[in-house]
Order: C-alpha cells, then sequence, then structure tokens
C-alpha cells in the first residue's frame, strides 16, 4: 500500500506548475521566446547536476557534515538575499508598460 502516496505525489506534482515553471513564463511574456532560452536551459542544467550529485551520494556527505551543512545554508541565505536585491532593483529601476499578450517584441 505504499505506492498509493506514491501515485497521489506524482499527479500533484505532475499536474502543478513550480517555481521554475513559473518564471520561464514570466520571463517568456516580458522578453520573448527567444530570450528566455538562457534561462530554461541554466534551469534543465541546474535539475540535472543537482539530481545527479544527490544520486551518486553527495547528500549524505552534506547531511553528516555539520560544518558543511552550515556553509551551504548561509550560501543559499546569501543568493536568496542578492535576489532579493536585485529583485528590487529590478522593480524600481523599470517602470511598467502596457504590454499586450501575443503582441511582437520590437
Amino acid at each position: 500500500m505504499k505506492i498509493i502516496p506514491f501515485i497521489l505525489f506524482v499527479i500533484v506534482m505532475t499536474g502543478t506548475p513550480g517555481p521554475g515553471n513559473l518564471t520561464m513564463m514570466a520571463i517568456g511574456q516580458a522578453a520573448g521566446f527567444r530570450r528566455a532560452i538562457p534561462f530554461l536551459m541554466g534551469t534543465t542544467v541546474g535539475f540535472l547536476v543537482l539530481n545527479t550529485l544527490v544520486s551518486l551520494g553527495m547528500a549524505e556527505i552534506v547531511l553528516r557534515s555539520i560544518i558543511v551543512t552550515n556553509i551551504l545554508k548561509a550560501i543559499g541565505i546569501c543568493y536568496i538575499c542578492y535576489l532579493a536585491f536585485k529583485l528590487l532593483k529590478f522593480s524600481s529601476k523599470n517602470t511598467p508598460t502596457e504590454k499586450k499578450f501575443g503582441s511582437s517584441p520590437n
């Protein structure tokens, strides 16, 4: 009976967009498909690298070492703060312009 929770998880995760998909949608709408391709490639490569490292046992090394865990937490916090700063800087710099869905970029 352990298969039922797995099947429910797969159904929910397949039917709901993650942050990568939502960000890709927003970038594609704002900048166009061609300018969004580097983000798509980065998301795909990052996903593959992360899953490969976890499957090779890197997660166990991180979980067993408190020092490595704390370093990764600090790096993660700094990176999230950096992204938040960039987002605030981007939002304050650019004034919103009206753009209709499906309009071609100039």
